[in-house]
């Protein structure tokens, strides 16, 4: 019994070992970023190297870094490329919702933590 198999498509999906392939570039990377087991910046439009979540993660803080490590008065101008909370990793609209985020739920867990393991 033979069994068929799917046409290669002109657009391969560009993460390593995946095998798939589509008709355009736009539906590969909507394959890219809902696999939940590839990890993709659909913001940057790059694949995250290694293929982990803290890798992907570490690219979204490192994106939005310099608005978290200077004070008010020496940020860059405009909104970073990622708005993120650097402790859960979750993504914002606007460094506004981020605080909102930070002031209920993470800066509260993380000092809880802190104050259980020092």
């Amino acid at each position: 019994m033979n069994v068929p198999l799917d046409p290669i498509r002109e657009v391969p999906c560009t993460i390593p070992g995946c095998y798939q392939s589509f008709a355009t570039d736009k539906l590969m990377r909507h394959h890219k970023r809902d696999d939940p087991t590839h990890f993709y910046c659909k913001r940057c439009n790059v694949d995250i190297e290694p293929q982990t979540w803290d890798a992907y993660v570490e690219h979204k803080v490192e994106a939005m870094a310099p608005w978290i490590e200077c004070r008010r008065d020496r940020r860059p101008e405009g909104s970073p490329e990622h708005i993120v909370c650097e402790f859960c990793g979750e993504d914002f609209k606007s460094l506004g919702g981020r605080l909102m985020h930070r002031e209920m739920v993470c800066w509260l867990q993380f000092s809880f933590c802190i104050a259980l393991h020092g």
